[in-house]
């Protein structure tokens, strides 16, 4: 498959499914890609990290959570996967 945007730039197919599965339930916002990590590094979200024990530099699992006036009202860095949206969606109420 070729990046529509860019057509240089292949694209993974199980993103793309991924993409598809968030519109088809009624995505209200957004999505971002964002290869050259400017906005991951912006928000601190790119860098060194442990991975497997090993230092590496990358993606830092981050969650943030934006208001209604689109600012920034709570984040999250170097998160774990397992129960992470249950824990936040309690500490918000929703």
């Amino acid at each position: 498959m070729i990046n529509a945007f860019n057509k240089d730039l292949p694209v993974d197919r199980f993103l793309l499914e991924q993409i598809a599965a968030a519109f088809a339930i009624g995505l209200t916002f957004p999505l971002l890609s964002d290869p050259s990590h400017a906005v991951l590094e912006a928000y601190g979200a790119y860098g060194e990290k442990m991975l497997y024990g090993k230092k590496s530099v990358g993606v830092i699992r981050s969650t943030f959570v934006v208001g209604p006036d689109g600012r920034i009202e709570k984040a999250q860095y170097a998160v774990k996967a397992t129960g992470h949206v249950a824990r936040l969606r309690a500490e918000l109420g929703v």
